[in-house]
């Protein structure tokens, strides 16, 4: 099977500076629009990001979700998490070969791929922070990667999962193959529960942390509720290790999170696969667990929300 092209179902904050690197790499690369509806025949977009003093841009061929045909390389599902029944059933219907990779956050965000049956599919935990610039024309974006993002296997063969990583790797945003998955997923979904339910209810940016303590009780609070899941899961991580992580972000990356960016745009969030994937996955163990601060804060997330009055993309 060819790995050169790559199909980027997304064109977002993760995506779109994906599509743009790769592009300046030489590779093949598909920026699949997946908003539907929006009257779009233009066959690519120009992406501009900056990175610090340093700034690219890159035409990109685009294509629209719904005019995908005959898919065979790389696929790479960067969108929104809640419209991943959508996209899997979609994708399902024109798929021929290839390895999928979920460049997503959050917990079960690979449930709906699972039940089209994909034979092989891996998944990514990002370290990076990305925002829209704004007052700029076509997609830009100001991107830092924190990290290597590390993909692993879900289901299939390991061995494409693998080249799908190397198709995808580049200087400006590296990905690293990792055997061992879960334990990095559960810390990065605790991480991004902090992030995703303190500053948006705040309306602060991701620098709240790195300014005070005064939210530190919160914030151990928050993790000591999630490790115990964790701990039902057979799984080690530490209190400090993940505060770490936190206190790391704060003060390196102080953006504003997603889930502060899609209030403040009227967009539905994703916090469905972030706070209630954790209450989900703590009422389906047994003896059942209840984690009553994720939950709450998730509730507030979801009123705050339909106040904005957002809408699905």
């Amino acid at each position: 099977m060819s790995m050169e092209r790559v199909y980027i179902l997304g064109g977002g904050a993760v995506g779109a500076p994906l599509a743009a690197f790769l592009t300046m790499s030489g590779r093949e690369v598909v920026l699949v629009r997946m908003r539907s509806g929006v009257a779009d025949s233009s066959q690519s977009t120009w992406v501009e990001v900056t990175m610090g003093d340093e700034s690219i841009r890159a035409k990109v061929p685009t294509v629209a979700f719904e005019d995908l045909r005959g898919v065979n390389g790389v696929i790479v599902v960067t969108c929104k998490t809640y419209a991943n029944e959508r996209v899997a059933e979609g994708l399902r219907r024109v798929y021929r070969a290839g390895p999928i990779v979920l460049a997503q956050n959050g917990l079960n965000v690979e449930r709906a791929f699972q039940d089209q049956g994909f034979p092989n599919l891996g998944r990514a935990v990002l370290y990076l922070t990305s925002q829209s610039s704004e007052d700029r024309a076509g997609l830009s974006y100001q991107f830092r990667s924190i990290a290597d993002s590390l993909v692993g296997t879900l289901c299939g063969d390991a061995r494409e999962i693998r080249e799908a990583v190397k198709t995808l790797q580049t200087d400006r945003f590296p990905f690293s193959y990792c055997d061992a998955l879960e334990g990095p997923v559960f810390k990065k979904a605790i991480v991004n529960v902090i992030f995703n339910s303190i500053c948006p209810l705040l309306d602060v940016d991701n620098g709240i942390f790195a300014r005070g303590r005064s939210l530190l009780p919160l914030v151990r609070s928050l993790i000591r509720e999630c490790l115990q899941l964790v701990g039902a899961k057979g799984l080690e991580l530490s209190e400090e290790e993940i505060l770490e992580s936190v206190e790391r972000i704060s003060q390196n990356s102080p953006q504003l999170i997603s889930t502060l960016q899609d209030l403040r745009a009227g967009r539905q969030t994703e916090i469905d696969s972030l706070n209630f994937a954790f209450v989900e996955m703590a009422e389906g163990i047994d003896p059942e667990m209840r984690l009553p601060l994720v939950h709450a804060l998730g509730d507030l997330i979801r009123a705050k929300s339909e106040l904005s009055g957002s809408s699905r993309i």
